[in-house]
């Protein structure tokens, strides 16, 4: 419910819309009724659409998933006894997100051209 939260903040309780996966605790009542007390109005992609509706979820995670582990690798390889934290693992994603081009982003959505 935190990012319904952090959507409120941003739009002051005005309307919103909120466009998710049918990942199963996006759909719960419990969901579905926080959003609707908060003014923010769901969206569900539909089943097998996300590749269309949510260009930046398939094209750029894969590339974050995959730099993430090697951040990882790489840490514990270079410091076996210490604790890779929550800090650390900001720190690196932090990285590896303003590490993405422009392009890679902006070619994310060429999948739109075939709606």
């Amino acid at each position: 419910m935190a990012v319904l939260d952090e959507i409120c903040k941003i739009t002051k309780g005005e309307n919103s819309v909120l466009l998710l996966d049918n990942f199963d605790s996006h759909t719960t009542d419990n969901v579905k009724q926080y959003a609707k007390n908060k003014n923010i109005h769901l969206i569900y992609v539909p089943n097998g659409m996300t590749p269309i509706f949510q260009p930046l979820d398939v094209k750029l995670n894969g590339i974050i998933k995959e730099k993430a582990i090697q951040k990882f690798s790489n840490f514990k390889a270079n410091n076996p006894n210490k604790k890779y934290n929550h800090e650390q693992c900001l720190v690196d994603i932090l990285e590896i997100i303003k590490s993405i081009s422009r392009k890679t982003i902006i070619n994310a959505f060429k999948c739109l051209k075939r709606v």
